[in-house]
């Protein structure tokens, strides 16, 4: 597709309005030049789809319709002869024309010049048509089986289908991640794994993916840059890195500069690492230009409290009568009050999670146990003990961790590791998590992964064990694990104490 910017250079003192009307004069000059209409109708569709991950969602669809980008989109798509078949099938999933999609698709690709790669399918498929309708991905598989296509391209139409229209979070990561494991520099998948670590709160596993994302060359995202780092920003966050999600933020503003909601986010990261000048500054700012008005007014509020500014924090506040939270309010006027406009800061930094201790214990064999109702669970619950540094199954064991790559759901061509986690000689640990024994052979697939551990990552002079922890363990496997001194057996068990 045409660089609009290329054709008639970018908007420079003018508003998009008027740089919309400049190129549509343009084209009504010169009616048969093509690239002027594709490179016009690429730049409106980036812009009206810009953000978006589904169509399914009946207020994104209304909410196209509605925008005035999509009628002059819609208007210069209907000029070009022949017709842009992918421009034709975003049309018409917007309108609801589902067999019109497909047909558009299928012309599309059989007119496509060379081997279709990942990159051309997710820049010219993949980000204009998206979820698209149930059964569009199994439908574009067909087309692209009997074209060349890149090797993958209709697996991946196949986990499309399921991350779009399955509600199992775990069946997604299950298909992206077999993908990956075969194809492993298919990075759509690997950012879409990403996506949905992230939508799950597993931000650990999201940062690894986006962070080899953004590590990747010659790779079109799936979302903006600007998106994945602000993504990456988010989790960081989540996980208490500060200085990498500070990082982050900047790189997101290096791309969209001056967007409000990055740079209150980097004020608020800016304030959890105590430098209060620094985000005051980046509040202030942001409420002089009334953007974001609510959250940087408040995080102004915050920020002025933490410097010990009470009585300016208090007339701030009447400044913005109401627009202030309560909380907030009661806070600074409770302090100014109290203590008047000292130089001492309170603590405000209400945002700090809780360090309990995780209420669920894994414990050793005590005879007949109950059981998790999933491996989920099993896996949630043994990661916030290793991620806390508490000490597993007799020794202390760290998640495996580097950069673009953490060991939980590790995936190694062989399959999908619950956990790889490392002690501190550096040996490396393959744990493999069931509810109870009635899931197949899990000394069999241990084995199989600590077999590729070996022979692929671990370093010279250390060793690789599979530890592989259940309910309810059988004789056979019991027997198994007893004759490898490479292998370890664990049963946990969950229990509930009355106390009288």
């Amino acid at each position: 597709m045409s660089n609009i910017e290329e054709i008639i250079g970018p908007l420079e003192n003018e508003t998009y309005e008027q740089y919309y009307k400049r190129i549509e004069q343009l084209i009504d000059a010169e009616p048969d030049n093509r690239d002027l209409r594709v490179g016009y109708a690429s730049n409106l569709l980036d812009a009206l789809i810009d953000g978006v991950f589904r169509y399914s969602v009946k207020s994104v669809r209304n909410s196209i319709r509605s925008n005035d980008m999509f009628l002059r989109f819609e208007r210069v798509v209907k000029m070009a002869k022949p017709p842009s078949n992918i421009f034709n099938a975003f049309l018409s999933i917007i309108h609801g024309n589902h067999s019109f999609v497909v047909d558009n698709v299928r012309l599309w690709v059989e007119g496509y010049k060379g081997r279709l790669t990942y990159n051309d399918f997710v820049f010219c498929l993949l980000i204009p048509l998206k979820d698209g309708f149930p059964g569009m991905w199994s439908e574009i598989k067909r087309i692209l089986q009997k074209q060349d296509a890149q090797d993958g391209l209709p697996e991946l139409c196949d986990a499309l289908e399921v991350l779009f229209y399955s509600d199992n979070n775990e069946q997604i990561i299950d298909t992206l991640s077999a993908l990956i494991g075969k194809h492993k520099d298919m990075n759509i998948a690997l950012e879409l794994l990403g996506e949905t670590y992230y939508q799950m709160k597993m931000w650990k596993n999201a940062i690894a993916c986006f962070t080899r994302i953004i590590m990747a060359k010659d790779y079109y995202p799936f979302f903006p840059p600007g998106a994945l780092h602000f993504s990456l920003a988010w989790a960081y966050g989540q996980t208490k890195n500060h200085a990498e999600e500070e990082l982050h933020y900047r790189e997101c503003l290096a791309m969209v500069p001056e967007d409000s909601l990055t740079l209150n986010n980097l004020g608020f990261s800016l304030h959890k690492q105590k430098r209060y000048t620094e985000a005051l500054e980046i509040f202030s700012n942001l409420v002089a230009k009334k953007s974001e008005l609510r959250y940087s007014a408040n995080n102004k509020v915050r920020t002025l409290i933490a410097l010990g500014r009470y009585e300016d924090a208090v007339l701030f506040i009447h400044e913005f009568d109401g627009k202030i939270s309560k909380e907030l309010t009661k806070k600074a006027e409770s302090l100014f009050h109290n203590k008047g406009a000292v130089d001492t800061p309170a603590q405000v930094d209400d945002y700090e999670l809780d360090e309990d201790t995780p209420t669920l214990k894994i414990q050793m064999p005590v005879g007949k146990a109950e059981q998790f109702t999933n491996e989920k669970l099993l896996e949630d619950e043994l990661t916030l003990r290793l991620e806390r540094g508490y000490e597993v199954f007799g020794m202390k064991l760290s998640i495996y961790e580097k950069k673009g790559d953490y060991g939980r759901q590790y995936i190694i061509p062989d399959g999908r590791i619950d956990i790889l986690a490392t002690d501190k000689d550096d040996n490396l640990y393959v744990i493999e998590l069931k509810k109870d024994s009635g899931y197949g052979d899990a000394y069999a697939q241990t084995l199989k992964y600590v077999d590729w551990i070996e022979k692929n990552m671990v370093a010279k002079g250390k060793r690789v064990f599979g530890i592989i922890c259940l309910n309810n363990p059988s004789k056979k496997l019991i027997n198994d694990t007893r004759s490898n001194p490479q292998m370890r057996l664990f049963e946990y068990s969950v229990s509930y104490s009355e106390i009288l």
